[in-house]
């Protein structure tokens, strides 16, 4: 895993620069006479999934344990951004699967359903049998 998953994950680059609304300007008397010297509006926050499904899907195969073990060596849960990557990568991923009929079922936080991969939630399932990270049927 990349070294530096975690700013690849959850952090931006700065941005904003010309996205300042053009109001009405103040006359020069009314204006504050001083500005503030830090960056507000500027840092973006966002999920950038891409590299956590490419990741997922270079371990396609693998023991989730050791996947699982990976991330959480790369990843500090205990900060609300990168606990919030594991709700996203628990979303990817369906852990909890049964076979009936045939079929792979998954149990989740929406019920029991039928496991499908959708655009990116369970596109990939924990086989109950081996207990390795496996693609989703389409």
């Amino acid at each position: 895993m990349r070294h530096d998953m975690r700013d690849v994950l959850i952090t931006r680059g700065r941005g904003g620069a010309g996205w300042k609304k053009l109001g009405r300007q103040l006359p020069f008397e009314d204006r504050p006479s001083r500005e503030p010297m830090d960056r507000r509006g500027t840092k973006f926050f966002d999920d950038h999934l891409g590299p956590l499904k490419r990741f997922l899907a270079s371990r396609v195969g693998r023991r989730w344990d050791d996947v699982w073990s990976e991330l959480c060596a790369g990843l500090d849960r205990r900060g609300l951004l990168q606990e919030h990557v594991f709700v996203h990568l628990l979303e990817m991923v369906a852990v909890q699967v049964v076979r009936r009929d045939g079929a792979w079922w998954v149990t989740d936080r929406r019920g029991v359903r039928p496991l499908r991969s959708g655009r990116w939630r369970s596109r990939f399932y924990v086989d109950p049998d081996s207990g390795r990270l496996e693609r989703a049927p389409a």
